[in-house]
């Protein structure tokens, strides 16, 4: 399961170790046995988890493409 989320305190990338700070977007991954990863922005565009998109002529990213 994907969560995108706000961050409400600094946190830790699971990934590259980098901090998420205060009110950065984030992406939790919760795996079958239900352990849970915290994904910075670039580390969920380098897995392919957001994407960039455009919507009425602007440039957005998300975590949910279509």
């Amino acid at each position: 399961m994907h969560c995108g989320c706000i961050a409400v305190g600094d946190l830790t990338c699971t990934s590259c170790q980098q901090t998420i700070k205060h009110a950065q977007r984030y992406l939790v991954n919760y795996d079958e046995a239900g352990k849970k990863e915290r994904l910075c922005l670039s580390c969920c565009l380098e897995k392919g988890c957001a994407q960039k998109q455009k919507e009425k002529g602007e440039d957005m990213l998300t975590f949910f493409g279509g």
